[in-house]
């Protein structure tokens, strides 16, 4: 790395080496420590934010042809210059920077409309990054990309999932030419919408008036699909489970409240274009040698209390504090610090350019950062 010993991007506010997470319309700050080991020469040092969602996946048309798919939704994209020029080549042009710890804080706001979570599945994910560059003369730039996470904070919330589900089924198995007998079950649960880590009461009731024994189960499937070019790749995968005793042949039972947590997965995802996470529990009879009897019913997880969330109507609407004390409404046009923080070396090179901006998803997205300029009394 010649003489530079440490690149690195740091957020602020971590606590046991876990990342915070963020939501829309929150602040993230941080710094990029560039530590030299002797006086050093740059060109330049910027900053790109990002947050996207991305699918691929590739598919067989026979023995040596496939077809890849492939799509991309930007959800804000920003560069800025922190240290030098975007085209100092010259000797002039370069930024010459003392031995030791610098640190060149940033500091930025999430644009103010409903982001997608960040989510890694089987074909696709949604992320949010920052990547440091650190341009030098006659030498490889350097980079480095640290990830935040962020959750839906507001949640679309639908009266329906607060409604009990309840489904029943039944079939009739056969041995040979002959009736075996029948087997039925009704399932039920208080409410479709929970949260991570919640539990489930699920009561259910199971007959089995066949010739053999079967087995209640009940699972939580998570559904993960992946759109790109007018075509969707679905994964399914059980994510919790839960098994009841052996039910004899001529036998009955029943669930009253049997208890099913809902794992730590990521929530339903029902907010981005190309990438959706959907749950269902299903209830069913284990049948040996037979398929299974079973009945769906629907669920939707979040990683916070819609109830809650529900009652504000200030989703667009953010009251923001700025660093003077004055309340300005979103959105509203602020600059990058770009001195290295107090106690480490801290050069003023005299940078002012704002940081810029993109237009994402028809809202002008402006990266929140020092002082408002447009004020509400």
């Amino acid at each position: 790395m010649g003489k530079v010993k440490i690149f690195a991007i740091t957020y602020d506010d971590f606590v046991d080496n876990i990342a915070p997470m963020f939501s829309s319309g929150d602040f993230v700050s941080g710094r990029v420590t560039v530590e030299v080991i002797e006086e050093t020469k740059l060109q330049s040092l910027t900053l790109h934010v990002r947050g996207e969602a991305k699918v691929h996946w590739t598919e067989s048309n026979g023995t040596n042809s496939s077809t890849s798919y492939s799509k991309e939704v930007k959800y804000f994209d920003y560069k800025n210059l922190l240290l030098g020029q975007v085209r100092g080549k010259t000797e002039n042009d370069l930024i010459t920077i003392p031995p030791g710890i610098n640190e060149y804080p940033f500091r930025f706001m999430l644009p103010n409309i409903l982001l997608p979570a960040t989510v890694k599945g089987e074909y696709g994910n949604v992320s949010y990054w920052v990547k440091a560059k650190l341009h030098r003369p006659r030498k490889l730039t350097m980079k480095v990309k640290e990830e935040f996470a962020v959750f839906e904070r507001f949640i679309n919330y639908n009266p329906l999932w607060m409604l009990p589900q309840e489904a029943t089924n039944d079939k009739t198995l056969c041995c040979w030419c002959c009736s075996s007998g029948q087997i039925s079950l009704r399932a039920k649960i208080e409410q479709m919408g929970y949260m991570q880590g919640e539990v489930i009461q699920i009561f259910a009731e199971f007959e089995n008036i066949s010739s053999r024994t079967v087995i209640p189960n009940a699972v939580i499937n998570q559904i993960q699909t992946f759109i790109a070019n007018r075509k969707s790749k679905i994964v399914s995968k059980i994510v919790a489970r839960l098994q009841g005793d052996p039910l004899l042949p001529g036998a009955t039972e029943r669930w009253n409240g049997k208890v099913l947590q809902i794992p730590t997965s990521p929530p339903s995802y029902l907010s981005c274009s190309i990438i959706t996470i959907e749950y269902i529990l299903m209830v069913y009879l284990f049948i040996p040698s037979a398929i299974d009897l079973k009945v769906n019913l629907p669920l939707v997880i979040s990683s916070v209390p819609s109830q809650c969330d529900i009652n504000r109507n200030w989703l667009f609407l953010t009251l923001t504090q700025t660093p003077e004390g004055k309340n300005c409404f979103w959105p509203c046009h602020l600059s990058l610090s770009r001195a290295p923080r107090t106690g480490h070396n801290m050069p003023n090179h005299g940078q002012t350019n704002d940081l810029q901006c993109c237009e994402s998803l028809g809202s002008t997205i402006f990266l929140a950062i020092s002082n408002c300029r447009r004020n509400q009394g």
